[in-house]
């Protein structure tokens, strides 16, 4: 009875350990989920409207809806309730651009420029007469008291002129952009051919213009008043549309055959970031707050799309009679207009920039020069596109735990085998609890003492650790054939004491480096050699040298005493069999006792690398933390575990950041899974192999 209730207790507890871990798994799983949830569009409301319907807006919450009529009046509906306010009589708006929140510029038909700020109770007003001929776009930037009135006449003349505002009202000219240049005396005049689209920067320094033989035309001002033009061709169809997009970086190119993301490079010429699944786009509208944009095709089709990412976000309805199209404030709504209603399509886009191809692919991201693997999850700007690539992450914590392993596996197990085949029983008494002890040193002291103590000492004595590499297994393997020689001739030179007596040979080959880097380092490297090493590469002071023996030294211990348990589970008999038959007592080790103990050694070393991969304090503090994907020795890295510590206690909750960093977790969980599924699976392999001794 006593046993049954034991095997069931044992069970139970099995079962539980299971259930804990499954049941981790599927919490932080359902964090990372959210991340590929797609977009369901759904109709608030729609609003009675007409053809004199010029422009619209809708306040954050989508309750509050402004509308802009051809002969000047402001529409303001929320609640069921209607305000109007008049901004101009006598005259009628002929264009307008829609270039900041909430912000308008007004061309009338008696050349009157006008900027509106539909939040403010009286509208700001300012006056600034522009030349006769017909314009058929304008767009205002006020800068300092002074306005930079970019327009495009009917015979496709580009001028760009800058002018000190007539002021209306005397109210503040600066509300358009807070930004103490001032601009330079200008008046600059391009004749284009048969102009499509313009689209101008918020700033005024730059604009990109589309034309009807597929061409695009990057306009830029610099602050000394100096204009230059860029040119690429697009398509051979004319382009339809173009739209800077949030942040201003790059556009987006819209002709009847292709929707494209273009971007100036530094070496003076336009590139195109990616394609986009759209075709017969007319219109395109831009988000006020991330790097997504929606088109409107010519047949009334509307897609969202993310800039980074390259993919439609699940959104596609069609409103065949629709003609503009906007963005509400939040992302979470879009808006159309038609000659009958105004339309108003909410959802909600929560991580647009995550896909598999950004977490796991090149991505060509705004200001790089090629598609690139990057993980930079903040910025100082708010216009910042998230880099969110776990594959720096990924390949810096296998990069940590191989450089690691490098040192662990060979002394762990040759300690292990000298300490269980070799040394004295006396000597295995001490020398076993006490590497065992180590194994409970908090790693957030090894982690402490090896980047404020090993990183600055390892740099010190960096080329005197490279001699050593020679210095130290040359006197050690001299002193071995010593040794050796010393038991042939004596048989009363016993065994069980070699690492007493090579340990200070050990020491003097650590000597030998220190005195020989002098004249090495004077001969070879003109005696400074870290300034020879950072003419060759990049040298962290906190590199990967520093955590294989920091980590090594967390980990040697649980591979050591494992591969010892495993030794000591092989009979005896075994041992004196192999002597018996005239075996030394090196080929009884290689050739009985580790095929052996192979299952368990292999185990010990998987453990090894297991808790080596899951680290967190050590590489925290031991590296730079630079997500980079270098296999270089003398540079750092950021591993999934250390990530998931930096990023956490800053990543809002449930944003973007917080999720993909639950999914950081997901994907050490399952490497972990793997890696110990593989172990299990090795050593059932080889415990059958072996089962005959």
């Amino acid at each position: 009875m006593a046993d049954f209730c034991a095997a069931q207790f044992i069970r139970g507890g099995g079962i539980l350990v299971i259930a804990a871990v499954i049941g981790i798994l599927f919490l932080i799983s359902s964090v990372a989920l959210p991340l590929w949830r797609s977009i369901n569009p759904t109709t608030v409301r729609s609003y009675p409207s007409d053809s004199s319907v010029v422009a619209v807006d809708i306040d954050e919450h989508l309750q509050r809806l402004r509308i802009i009529s051809r002969d000047g009046q402001l529409f303001e509906l929320a609640d069921s309730s209607t305000q109007t306010k008049t901004l101009r009589t006598g005259t009628h708006i002929v264009g307008y651009e829609h270039f900041a929140a909430d912000k308008y510029t007004l061309l009338w038909n008696d050349n009157l420029l006008t900027a509106i700020d539909l939040n403010s109770d009286q509208p700001i007003r300012y006056r600034q007469p522009i030349t006769a001929t017909a314009t058929a776009f304008v767009a205002v930037r006020i800068v300092s008291g002074q306005a930079r009135i970019v327009s495009i006449t009917k015979d496709n003349l580009l001028t760009i002129d800058n002018k000190q505002i007539v002021d209306e009202e005397n109210d503040d000219l600066d509300f358009i952009a807070e930004d103490d240049r001032q601009l330079p005396t200008l008046s600059y005049r391009q004749q284009l051919v048969d102009v499509t689209d313009i689209d101008v920067s918020t700033d005024g320094t730059r604009i990109v213009i589309g034309t009807t033989d597929g061409n695009v035309i990057l306009v830029r001002v610099a602050d000394n008043g100096t204009v230059t033009t860029l040119t690429t061709k697009v398509d051979e169809t004319a382009i339809r549309a173009v739209k800077f997009v949030y942040g201003e970086v790059s556009f987006i190119v819209a002709s009847s055959k292709q929707l494209s993301a273009w971007q100036e490079m530094p070496a003076g010429n336009l590139s195109k970031l990616r394609n986009f699944s759209a075709d017969g786009v007319a219109k395109i509208a831009k988000s006020r707050r991330s790097k997504l944009f929606a088109t409107l095709a010519t047949d009334g089709t509307v897609q969202v799309f993310a800039l980074t990412s390259g993919e439609s976000l699940s959104f596609e309805r069609r409103l065949p009679t629709a003609k503009t199209i906007n963005f509400a404030p939040r992302d979470n709504a879009i808006l159309l207009i038609d000659d009958r209603q105004l339309h108003l399509w909410s959802f909600a886009v929560q991580h647009p920039e995550v896909t598999l191809t950004t977490l796991f692919g090149k991505v060509w991201y705004e200001s790089y020069q090629q598609p690139a693997l990057v993980w930079q999850s903040s910025s100082g700007t708010d216009n910042f596109e998230p880099k969110l690539s776990l594959v720096p992450l990924i390949f810096g914590t296998f990069k940590g735990t191989l450089y690691a392993m490098l040192l662990v596996l060979p002394l762990a197990i040759a300690g292990a085998v000298y300490t269980n085949q070799f040394a004295s029983s006396r000597f295995r008494s001490i020398i076993k609890p006490t590497i065992e002890i180590l194994a409970s040193l908090p790693s957030v002291v090894i982690g402490f003492l090896a980047a404020l103590w090993l990183a600055p000492f390892l740099q010190s004595f960096l080329l005197t650790f490279f001699i050593s590499l020679t210095t130290v297994p040359l006197l050690f393997f001299i002193a071995l054939w010593v040794w050796r020689v010393l038991q042939l001739i004596n048989k009363k030179v016993g065994d069980g004491y070699e690492f007493v007596v090579l340990l200070p040979v050990i020491v003097c080959g650590f000597v030998s480096a220190y005195y020989l880097t002098a004249p090495l380092e004077q001969i070879i490297f003109a005696g400074d050699f870290l300034s020879w090493l950072y003419g060759q590469t990049h040298y962290d002071q906190r590199n990967s040298i520093v955590i294989a023996f920091a980590l090594g030294f967390a980990v040697i211990p649980i591979v050591f005493s494992l591969t010892d348990d495993s030794l000591s589970s092989i009979p005896k008999q075994l041992s004196a069999s192999s002597l018996a038959l005239g075996a030394s007592r090196w080929q009884t080790i290689w050739r009985v006792v580790l095929p052996s103990a192979s299952p368990g050694i292999f185990v010990a070393a998987m453990i090894g690398f297991g808790r080596a991969i899951g680290e967190t304090m050590i590489v925290l503090m031991a590296t730079g933390n630079t997500p980079i994907i270098d296999g270089s020795p003398f540079n750092g890295m950021r591993t999934l575990a250390a990530n998931i510590a930096v990023e956490v206690p800053e990543a809002p909750v449930n944003s973007t950041l917080y999720r993909t960093l639950f999914l950081c977790a997901v994907v050490l969980f399952v490497l972990t899974f793997f890696f110990n599924t593989v172990a299990e699976i090795v050593r059932s392999r080889l415990r059958e192999r072996y089962a005959r001794f």
